[in-house]
């Protein structure tokens, strides 16, 4: 609810109860006989009317101040907002021990619209007296009909009908119906009664003192100490939460200790208001800043008997798990000598210091449990799971680690688990190790899968591990380096280290430090017409020959020449040459197109030359959006064999693809019927062109083929007879490119072209992105 929508429904209360007592008619107004006490007369008649109409009228100027003076009323400020100077315990702490801690219990009223004032129309306690300005309802049923809503006037008395004046004021609840009762039954019998009690009167009360927002308050007759309280906003930083005194007449009535509603939840010492009565904050006693280890860092405020600080870390919350609580430490200040160093006090709880007094100005600092373990031994770095077990004497690493797969990372073992059980449901073939040289995966459902995601991402570096000991005389931490490797094959030898009490593994992966190469773990996939196809963990300096041996071979099928090897690190390398020939042929297209378009003779002409200029810069254009597959090409003799090929020296991450052989050519390009004609010995391209076609603008002068093995090659014969000496190979793929157009370039312009369109078939090396041109 809103600040507005609060005061409006706290205004709606107070005019529901004044208009509720207008409407009440008098003794006089009704015309029912008056029944006087004999030892208390009530005027009647005329002066009766007055008296009530006097008592509403008196309400409603109350209704009215109560309202003006609550616009008038200051603010409650946020905490935030507080003078420095009502906060110099906290700046000390803050500046000496750089913690800013808030004052216990104050947050509590923290903001100004906390909805406890006590409601206009709530039902009493039991206990409540009854005082002028309530409302009463008696309800009558039997030989005495009646229910009226009656208003304790200025006297103390309601005036009943047919009964009279009975005296209510200062009675408690509990004893009203009776009261009511009594005086009915001296004048009637066989009835039954029920009284209740309606909108009660509001009181006025004073808060004084140092008060968020002191002054006077008009409240409800059921409001207790805590709603005043509320209602003024709370002690100010400054005064007191522990020491609230409640006056009355002159006198203490009662006082009240807040931290028990705080850290309790306890309202024994509330106490019931009374009109007139002065709800007085005094100065906050002495205060004690509590810091570390504890659920609660605040100040607290001592009580005027002081604390021990075993009560004190019971108000805080208590301790947590992690509170040493043995080592508790006082800063004290010495007020004799103020210019004296601050005195430390050191407190165990577990002993008699439990009920050590603290004194105002103490700062308690509780200590925390350290992660150091008296007797443990660890194991962290790349390893599936952290480990830690108690130490015993003679404890060795292989004790911990006592073989391979206790070392595996989840991603490692994220990939295992993936190649074992594939989505086709079938168990792959899988080795029990992985050994430098040994076979990583071999299964038909991993072909065509990218080798990182068959590779984990950090594998273990067999060759270094450390052990972290700290030197029980000096501090310092040591490192002991051996070789896991060396550890695991041979337990009890020189690598397999005896541990000492807290020592630490530290495990490596292969990408955490820079190794030589031969101590490197590479991984290198084989697929196509082998045995044995899979990922392979290559051995030191083994090379494409040696690997294709290892992998079994290769199947009868196999088309040597044509093998495939791909390497990640060439992608960006080829895109990037390709993306700048494009660039310069743009450039190169761009200067000279001037010179082109002059040397048209017609409009028809000119024509053609503009198109042809677009033509260039959309091929230049789509040139740089397309992605070489980073294949290296391998010279070999179309005839070789896997023992043929050259010795050629495989890197971490490559793909090997020994293709089977192919048995057609294809041509494309300028051709009436591009085919894909089924290749024979001793065949030439000119054979394959001529079943393909050419068209009229074929220009025979630049044909240009791309081998199985890679390589692409410009043919520059300028007939079909003269291409009759080139020889055609399985898996040929020949491109006939258009004639420019007839036109009177340059002939350097011209040469300069061919030139371009030469170097970039070069490039693009592969069929695939030939054929996006």
């Amino acid at each position: 609810m809103s600040k507005n929508s609060l005061r409006l429904a706290k205004s709606a209360a107070l005019l529901m109860w004044a208009l509720n007592s207008i409407a009440q008619p008098s003794s006089a107004q009704t015309g029912q006989p008056q029944v006087q006490a004999p030892a208390t007369p009530i005027p009647t008649g005329p002066s009766a009317t007055s008296l009530d109409l006097d008592r509403n009228k008196g309400t409603m100027l109350q209704i009215q101040d109560a309202l003006e003076k609550e616009e008038a009323r200051p603010k409650r400020r946020l905490l935030t907002e507080v003078s420095p100077q009502e906060l110099e315990f906290q700046d000390y702490v803050n500046k000496n021990y750089g913690k800013w801690l808030p004052i216990f219990g104050l947050d509590a009223f923290s903001f100004e619209d906390q909805g406890f004032d006590a409601p206009v129309n709530s039902s009493p306690s039991e206990v409540y007296e009854v005082g002028i300005g309530d409302q009463i309802r008696v309800k009558l049923t039997g030989s005495l009909e009646l229910d009226a809503t009656l208003v304790v006037d200025n006297t103390g008395f309601i005036t009943l009908p047919r009964v009279g004046a009975i005296q209510v004021a200062g009675i408690r609840k509990a004893e009203l119906q009776a009261v009511i009762g009594k005086a009915i039954a001296r004048l009637y019998t066989g009835y039954s009664l029920h009284v209740y009690t309606g909108a009660l009167r509001t009181i006025s009360i004073y808060v004084v003192g140092h008060a968020a927002r002191p002054g006077a308050y008009r409240v409800p007759a059921t409001s207790t100490l805590i709603n005043a309280l509320y209602a003024s906003g709370g002690p100010s930083p400054a005064g007191s939460l522990r020491a609230i005194r409640l006056m009355r007449q002159g006198k203490q009535a009662s006082s009240f200790d807040f931290y028990d509603v705080v850290a309790q939840g306890s309202t024994v010492g509330d106490s019931s208001l009374r009109n007139g009565d002065v709800l007085h904050i005094p100065p906050a006693g002495g205060r004690v800043a509590v810091l570390g280890a504890i659920n609660q860092q605040a100040i607290f405020e001592l009580p005027a008997q002081g604390t021990s600080i075993a009560k004190l870390l019971q108000l805080a919350g208590g301790l947590p798990a992690v509170a040493r609580i043995e080592r508790i430490t006082v800063d004290r200040i010495d007020r004799q000598k103020p210019e004296a160093p601050k005195q430390v006090i050191s407190l165990d709880l577990r002993s008699a210091d439990a009920e050590f007094l603290l004194q105002d100005g103490d700062v308690v600092t509780v200590q925390q449990i350290g992660d150091k373990f008296s007797n443990m031994v660890a194991v962290r770095g790349s390893v599936y799971q952290p480990l830690r077990r108690p130490w015993a004497k003679g404890l060795r690493v292989t004790d911990l680690i006592p073989n391979a797969s206790a070392l595996y990372s989840p991603e490692t073992a994220r990939v295992r688990n993936d190649l074992a059980f594939g989505q086709t449901g079938k168990r792959a073939r899988l080795p029990a190790t992985m050994t430098p040289g040994g076979v990583v995966a071999t299964s038909e459902e991993i072909t065509g899968s990218k080798l990182e995601s068959l590779v984990p991402a950090d594998n273990i570096n067999w060759n270094l591990a450390t052990i972290e000991r700290i030197n029980e005389l000096t501090g310092q931490t040591e490192l002991l380096h051996f070789n896991l490797g060396q550890a695991l094959r041979n337990p009890g030898g020189k690598d397999d280290l005896e541990l000492a009490r807290g020592d630490q593994i530290v495990v490596y992966g292969d990408k955490t430090l820079t190794l030589p190469e031969e101590l490197r773990n590479r991984y290198v996939k084989v697929e196509g017409e082998v045995h044995s196809p899979g990922v392979y963990q290559l051995a030191p300096g083994e090379t494409l020959k040696q690997l294709l041996e290892r992998a079994g071979g290769a199947t009868n099928r196999a088309f040597p020449y044509g093998i495939r090897v791909t390497r990640a690190s060439q992608v960006a390398l080829q895109k990037e040459q390709l993306k700048k020939a494009a660039q310069l042929l743009e450039d190169t297209v761009s200067a000279q197109s001037a010179e082109m378009l002059g040397a048209g003779n017609n409009a028809e002409q000119k024509s053609m030359n503009e198109s042809l200029i677009a033509e260039i810069k959309r091929r230049a254009a789509l040139l740089k959006t397309q992605t070489p597959d980073g294949r290296i090409a391998i010279d070999a003799p179309v005839t070789a064999t896997a023992k043929d090929l050259p010795d050629f020296a495989l890197e971490d991450g490559d793909t090997i693809y020994l293709p089977p052989k192919p048995t057609h050519v294809s041509v494309y390009g300028a051709v009436n019927n591009p085919i894909s004609a089924l290749w024979k010995a001793e065949t030439n391209l000119a054979s394959f062109i001529e079943a393909a076609k050419p068209k009229k603008s074929a220009d025979l002068s630049e044909v240009y083929v791309i081998r199985a093995n890679g390589r692409a090659e410009t043919v520059s014969r300028g007939t079909l007879f003269s291409m009759g000496n080139t020889p055609a190979y399985p898996g040929d793929t020949i491109f006939v490119p258009e004639e420019p157009v007839r036109m009177s370039l340059t002939s350097a312009w011209m040469n300069g072209l061919k030139d371009w369109s030469q170097v970039i078939f070069q490039m693009v090396i592969g069929a695939r992105a030939a054929k996006g041109l």
